[in-house]
């Protein structure tokens, strides 16, 4: 017999839709910005090769599946560690919002909930309690402190 998906489990989906989608966003918004007073013709060039290379990989194989589904924004196709790298790379940018090391701290621990979430296993409680913390702390940071 078929329960459903854990309560806990939706919610906890929805969080880490939200922010991933918001982390993408933002760190999109911060290398325009860098890339418009440097002049240096375009936000791309902050990127690390290999999550520039993941990326277009994955772009490239979500567009010739028969269904074409795909996104047309290349930051669609990071995940959190690859924020982590851009994070890492571009410490002029994103330090100032916070101690990097221990953001990406955070997003590994996000990282690790959003593949129990993905993969359909069933979410602890206190799993979820570090998600809401996560959540709460990468907004603060997104928001400027």
């Amino acid at each position: 017999m078929v329960t459903g998906c854990p309560a806990i489990n939706k919610r906890a989906y929805v969080l880490v839709y939200l922010l991933e989608t918001r982390l993408r966003k933002f760190v999109v918004n911060k290398l325009e910005t860098k890339s418009a007073t440097e002049r240096s013709g375009g936000w791309l060039k902050y990127i690390p090769g290999d999550v520039l290379n993941t990326c277009q990989r994955r772009s490239v194989a979500n567009h010739s599946s028969y269904q074409n589904l795909g996104s047309d924004q290349l930051m669609d196709y990071s995940d959190l560690t690859d924020i982590g790298k851009i994070w890492n790379k571009n410490p002029d940018v994103f330090s100032e919002f916070g101690n990097l090391q221990a953001l990406s701290v955070k997003l590994k621990e996000i990282d690790m909930i959003r593949n129990t979430v993905a993969h359909n296993r069933k979410l602890s409680k206190s799993e979820f309690r570090r998600l809401q913390i996560a959540y709460r702390d990468l907004m603060r940071f997104m928001e400027g402190g």
